[in-house]
């Protein structure tokens, strides 16, 4: 299968001698950068082929984010990780509830690396909350715009204008954005909040970002 000897040996460490079926269907698809649903039953390998895979593929300027169901899920692939990533040096941490925040905040500043981008909006889906989110960013000395529904319609061409012309880089907006507009510069979405449809998904990461360079 091409595994790399440093990640075999993690395998053989954690005790597999041979792929599961689950495994064997699922692990070159992904290895090929091919997207992948998997179904098959407990105990069956599916989380070993999550770690398996990303341990194979995993270096210092890419990372890996795996969103779970549920907590146990969480810290089962994260552990499952760590032991066959072990040989391989690769770092891996579960961000979980009833956990410190601060140690999450500590591990994911010390295994990230650097994202470099030109622009980049955070949408929201309240007032509120784009408000609230504005205040703490600029608490930690970001410089950032904001824009909502609940501004005058002149003040929101102002805020767009300077964010077109790069003199902010941070925008932090409700869907008020999300709909008819393209900012060409942006090459980050950030959906903090999720939206309420699939259809505003799509204005949001389609209209003020590119494909493919939304979260």
């Amino acid at each position: 299968m091409g595994i790399k000897e440093d990640v075999l040996r993690g395998i053989y460490s954690y005790g597999y001698e041979r792929p599961s079926a689950i495994q064997q269907r699922a692990i070159m698809p992904i290895l090929k950068g091919r997207d992948v649903i998997a179904q098959a039953q407990s105990g069956t390998g599916k989380t070993s082929t999550i770690a398996l895979s990303v341990c194979q593929v995993v270096d210092t300027s890419v990372q890996v984010l795996i969103l779970s169901p549920t907590r146990e899920i969480a810290s089962q692939t994260g552990k499952t990780i760590q032991a066959i990533g072990f040989h391989a040096n690769i770092q891996a941490h579960a961000c979980i509830g009833g956990k410190s925040i601060g140690e999450d905040m500590r591990k994911l500043e010390h295994g990230v690396h650097s994202l470099t981008i030109t622009q980049a909006v955070i949408f929201c889906n309240t007032t509120r909350k784009v408000d609230w989110l504005c205040e703490k960013l600029r608490s930690h000395n970001f410089t950032i715009s904001s824009m909502h529904g609940d501004m005058p319609q002149k003040e929101r061409d102002v805020i767009m204008n300077q964010f077109r012309s790069g003199d902010t880089r941070l925008l932090i907006t409700t869907d008020v954005l999300a709909r008819g507009v393209d900012v060409q510069q942006v090459s980050l979405v950030i959906n903090y909040d999720l939206p309420n449809s699939r259809e505003l998904y799509i204005h949001r990461i389609g209209r003020s970002g590119r494909f493919g360079l939304s979260f």
